[in-house]
């Protein structure tokens, strides 16, 4: 990685950051209302989204750990073909981020469609 290189890295992994930033707050922000009124007023939609989140932050967490592992499985066993990341400390984040930033993503779309006082 040459200087230039990463100096245009880094500003493309701060908005990177800042746009997760903003996707986990409105996730956050439309889930806790369903949790409080499933408490109070339970429908299936309430459950089986709470049971989603708990699902989803598991599932994401093994994805991220595979990706990992792939990638330093690839990087050292095939080292002639594919040589090692110049930054190995952000591709292994960026490795564990990569598949919980896709969820993220689909689940601010989803739920931006879907107006929690509409689901029953």
């Amino acid at each position: 990685m040459t200087y230039l290189d990463s100096m245009w890295s880094l500003p493309t992994a701060f908005w990177r950051t800042v746009g997760d930033g903003v996707d986990a707050s409105y996730v956050v922000g439309q889930r806790l209302p369903m949790l409080a009124l499933a408490t109070a007023f339970p429908s299936v939609w309430r459950q089986e989204e709470g049971m989603r989140m708990v699902t989803e932050k598991m599932a994401a967490g093994a994805d991220g750990m595979v990706a990992v592992s792939q990638l330093w499985t690839t990087a050292l066993l095939d080292i002639w073909h594919c040589p090692l990341p110049s930054d190995p400390m952000t591709a292994t984040v960026d490795a564990y981020i990569e598949p919980s930033r896709k969820t993220l993503q689909a689940n601010a779309r989803r739920l931006s469609q879907r107006s929690p006082s509409s689901a029953e």
